[in-house]
């Protein structure tokens, strides 16, 4: 057991890492902070300025473009009429809390070393860094996977209060499903895996139906917005309206093109583009929001039907290379920070694919709700690469890959150096030297 005073310098950390996020990001957020609506931020406010008003979407534009997770978090800013700077602020202190969780997760399954290292790590990452400036919804996703990894594991330990437990984690993924939408599905897919599972795992009922608890309830919280959803666009299981236009550039098979997404503006003016989708945008985007996601989705669809499988696999290759490390996209000069952004990365994802490969080794090493963990990771990810992929796509679930690689690694592998004169170079001089 430590002693208290280690216990008190192990807790120094979390005020540390909380420090480095407010001067890193506050002092970016100064320094950039833009005089225009850029990225994705247009959209974010206006979504936020109609909750303020008492709406999500109208009846005769359903547009369900992202969830109500980010945009109610901007809503207190629109509300007070506060400068935009105030909440690209706001996003040091979201990015500060994830690391803070984040470490206190890794500190109950690793060392200090191990804890400190994946907190800096996800929060200094150059993707997250690159967006801290904007109203982009990625830093509060970042803190609502982490605060879902946080609760999750206490809910898995939890010998009292286990439905409490439960409903806290639920409530964290409830965030992360109304800020990301694709939580929405993995929720539904990892409810029904372990549903699937429980009559086979016997001695691992406890942890795979918590997780099934949790994920009952998470989608169970998730029902107000899905009942909203089917009352504006008449869809069952509704959770966005644009994965039809997705499709459509995943399945796009033009000389040229690679599966990436492009705006409208793109697609109707850009001369590699225009040819071959501006008579086709042009039709569809006059049309209303729903049978606008009916033709794009009947186009993908005929795509599907119509392009070599070799052609679908290459996009979806090129697809997952973009989020791993935010390359190739077609018809863009790429730039010198992807090539930070694969120096960055790569190791990450040597870890992961060592943890693998020590946990397949040794499933009994660490416990059952590590690997419930990476099956949530597993599980976002592979329906990620489906739809056009970005790199920012794969970091929100960064936290999720520490505490597994973590874990997995610090209680399975030691590395060592020997100390000089080792007895077995000694041997091996004398046998040489035999020689």
């Amino acid at each position: 057991m430590e002693s208290l005073p280690a216990k008190k310098r192990a807790w120094i950390w979390p005020a540390v890492i909380m420090a480095v996020c407010l001067a890193v990001y506050v002092a970016r957020a100064v320094a950039f902070h833009p005089d225009i609506l850029t990225l994705d931020e247009e959209r974010y406010l206006d979504c936020a300025k109609r909750i303020c008003a008492g709406y999500l979407v109208t009846d005769d534009n359903p547009d369900f473009v992202n969830g109500p997770g980010y945009p109610l978090v901007l809503a207190p800013f629109v509300k007070a009429g506060l400068p935009l700077y105030w909440a690209r602020a706001m996003n040091a202190v979201w990015i500060g809390l994830c690391g803070v969780l984040l470490f206190a997760t890794i500190r109950h399954y690793a060392n200090i070393p191990w804890a400190v290292a994946g907190a800096l790590w996800t929060v200094l990452q150059p993707s997250l860094m690159r967006l801290g400036p904007f109203l982009m919804c990625e830093a509060f996703m970042m803190f609502c996977v982490a605060a879902f990894v946080w609760t999750f594991c206490r809910a898995q330990r939890a010998e009292t209060r286990v439905f409490w437990h439960c409903l806290l984690a639920a409530v964290a993924l409830l965030a992360m499903v109304m800020t990301r939408v694709m939580f929405g599905h993995v929720t539904t897919v990892m409810l029904i895996l372990t549903l699937l599972a429980l009559p086979f795992v016997k001695k691992l009922r406890r942890p795979v139906g918590r997780t099934a608890l949790i994920m009952g309830l998470g989608l169970t919280l998730c029902l107000p917005y899905l009942a909203y959803t089917k009352a504006k666009t008449g869809k069952t299981w509704c959770w966005s309206t644009n994965s039809g236009e997705l499709l459509y550039w995943v399945t796009s098979s033009n000389p040229g093109e690679n599966g990436f997404w492009y705006c409208e503006y793109d697609a109707l003016n850009h001369p590699d583009l225009a040819p071959n989708h501006r008579a086709f945008y042009e039709r569809v985007m006059k049309l209303p929001v729903l049978e606008r996601e009916a033709a794009f989705t009947e186009k993908a669809k005929e795509n599907l039907r119509t392009v070599p499988p070799q052609r679908l696999a290459y996009n979806w290759l090129c697809n997952v290379c973009r989020m791993a490390f935010g390359f190739p996209r077609a018809f863009m000069t790429e730039e010198i920070s992807r090539g930070v952004m694969v120096a960055f990365n790569a190791p990450l994802l040597l870890l992961l694919l060592a943890a693998s490969v020590v946990w397949l080794m040794r499933p009994t090493s660490v416990s059952a709700e590590i690997p419930l963990l990476g099956l949530v990771a597993l599980v976002y990810l592979g329906g990620s690469t489906l739809p056009p992929a970005l790199i920012r796509y794969a970091m929100v679930v960064t936290p999720l890959e520490w505490v597994v690689v973590s874990a997995v690694l610090w209680r399975n592998v030691e590395v060592r150096l020997r100390p000089v004169g080792f007895a077995g170079d000694k041997r091996r001089e004398d046998e040489r030297q035999k020689a």
